[in-house]
């Protein structure tokens, strides 16, 4: 897969300077909180969108939970207008490289979220990194998002709701300190939510988030010179 992106990503590129570098940049410009506050509009109407639908269907019917928690993760993550069955990743990164760009610089861009395209072209445009940022580079790290943002976000969901049906006691406390943070039915904003209304079902995510790993891809190093001999 390194192969297929020229060494741009970040998630299989070689531990080398660009590698260090490309990791800096995600780290102090892309992955901070500032930029995941700014998208709270954008996981408040996905998640509402979410509830609506599982509260519209009918008594007794099924819902592929699985399903709606991948496609929750892929909205929030703004690539629900593509196929990714039937696209390439190269072709996915393309369309939405070309879709940010022709978008940057018009009137309706100003009162858009700034996702994290958004945010990588700008730095590509103003150039104060200590290398240039390509194309490549920026569809790299955006194929990176895609499936180590959505698809882990959704397995640690679907993890959790396994873990509380198999804790019903922990369920019920769930169940009692989400009734309570939203009174009823009274919308509330995320930042209050996250003030201490919560700290049972936050426990709840860090304690998933132990159990099961969102990544499988676990780095090991060697502490020390070992040789191992062999047996009989």
């Amino acid at each position: 897969m390194n192969d297929q992106k020229g060494g741009n990503d970040i998630v299989f590129g070689r531990n080398d300077e660009f590698w260090r570098k490309m990791r800096r940049l995600c780290a102090n410009h892309i992955l901070i909180s500032k930029r995941v506050r700014s998208h709270q509009a954008i996981r408040h109407n996905e998640i509402s969108r979410l509830v609506r639908s599982i509260a519209a269907c009918p008594s007794g019917s099924f819902i592929n939970l699985s399903e709606e928690l991948l496609n929750l993760s892929n909205n929030i993550t703004a690539f629900s207008k593509l196929d990714f069955c039937r696209l390439k990743l190269d072709r996915v990164a393309d369309k939405i490289l070309r879709e940010h760009k022709a978008k940057l610089g018009s009137k309706a861009s100003n009162d858009e979220v700034e996702d994290l395209t958004d945010a990588l072209l700008k730095i590509q445009d103003v150039g104060t990194l200590p290398f240039p940022l390509s194309d490549n580079h920026i569809k790299a790290v955006v194929n990176d998002t895609m499936f180590a943002g959505s698809e882990s976000s959704s397995r640690a969901m679907k993890w959790a709701m396994s873990e509380l049906v198999r804790h019903p006691a922990a369920m019920k406390k769930v169940h009692r300190e989400v009734r309570k943070a939203f009174n009823d039915g009274v919308e509330q904003k995320e930042e209050s939510l996250l003030r201490g209304k919560l700290t049972y079902l936050q426990k709840v995510v860090k304690e998933t988030l132990r159990l099961h790993p969102p990544s499988k891809c676990v780095l090991t190093k060697l502490q020390s010179q070992q040789t191992i001999s062999k047996l009989g």
